[in-house]
């Protein structure tokens, strides 16, 4: 009988008081058969939002954002998660930008274009 599967989500895990759960959304470290320089080192500042408390009307569930990682980062069932305070996303992605930037098309000066 297999194990039921555990997942962290809405239902599973409520936020409170304006906080975002969010997991990192991990980039191509490599480059053909080559691990890119810094990338164990370098956080992303990208993220899926997987829970939000009541209070939040502008984000939800899925989006894809571009934030501040200066909370605290949390383990739930083997995968890593962080917990943001709202005015910590800076922006929502679309699903294009998103994918660009995971498949690491995306140029440098595009990057800091949405950092800045």
């Amino acid at each position: 009988m297999k194990e039921k599967e555990r997942k962290v989500n809405q239902k599973t895990f409520k936020v409170r008081r304006q906080r975002v759960l969010v997991r990192l959304i991990k980039e191509s470290s490599m480059i053909g058969l080559l691990y890119k320089p810094g990338t164990a080192v370098n956080v992303e500042p990208y993220a899926e939002v997987v829970s939000i408390s009541d209070d939040i009307t502008d984000l939800k569930v899925g989006d894809k954002v571009l934030c501040n990682f200066s909370n605290s980062s949390i383990s739930l069932f083997d995968e890593a998660y962080t917990m943001i305070n709202d005015y910590d996303v800076l922006a929502v992605l679309s699903d294009d930008i998103c994918s660009e930037i995971t498949n690491k098309n995306i140029s440098e000066s595009t990057k800091d274009k949405l950092l800045n």
